[in-house]
């Protein structure tokens, strides 16, 4: 099994995330086929592949094929996310932020979200984001919040393009521009997002009031 392909690893990670969140593959799927998927991750994961710990991290979190153990699956997590497996780096940063396996942390989350969004992940970079500019897991950082909603919104994302046009609007990490802020909050709300919609609609209100 450490010699297990890529495309072979790749559908025992689809197999593990369908069964840890249930649905017909968990229907379908016998204790036995759990705890020979379990046993590959173990020996995959020993080789120091991290999809491969990464699938035994997820199957030890939630108990699929053996015990479950959250205090372990952060170790095995934090082996994943040191590989730079992003999806590790995220879940292990959830368990900190609920305080599963282990007390809650949540500058450990904020550092752990980080590394996810620098690794590509997008949903890190909405999360670590919001915790920046809140001064969520230590001090108040807009400039890196910044730079993390544009990760964001580069991505697509009109939550992330939302969000620039707010801290652009009031110069919160950037200088201020209202102009541009005020078009990327209209672009998204145009894009179908409805707190953008409801934001540029406070703004107008707020803006006519000033104005009397």
């Amino acid at each position: 099994m450490a010699n297990l392909s890529k495309a072979g690893l790749g559908l025992l990670l689809a197999l593990t995330s369908a069964l840890c969140g249930g649905g017909v593959a968990l229907a379908q799927a016998t204790a036995e086929d759990m705890v020979k998927m379990r046993k590959d991750f173990e020996e995959t994961c020993a080789t120091g592949d991290a999809e491969g710990c990464f699938g035994l991290a997820n199957m030890t979190e939630v108990g699929a094929g053996g015990a479950q153990d959250e205090a372990q699956a952060r170790v095995i997590y934090a082996r994943a996310c040191d590989a730079k497996e992003p999806r590790a780096c995220f879940n292990l940063a959830v368990m900190h932020q609920e305080g599963r396996g282990g007390t809650a942390d949540l500058a450990k989350a904020r550092e752990l979200l980080g590394r996810t969004c620098d690794l590509g992940e997008v949903k890190g970079c909405a999360v670590v984001a919001g915790m920046q500019r809140n001064g969520e897991g230590g001090p108040p950082d807009f400039v890196k919040s910044f730079e993390n909603y544009n990760r964001l919104c580069d991505s697509g994302d009109s939550n992330g393009c939302m969000m620039v046009g707010i801290m652009v609007f009031t110069g919160q990490g950037t200088k201020a521009d209202p102009q541009t802020g005020w078009k990327k909050m209209t672009d998204a709300c145009k894009a179908g997002n409805q707190m953008a919609c409801e934001t540029t609609k406070e703004l107008e209100a707020l803006m006519r009031s000033k104005a009397r």
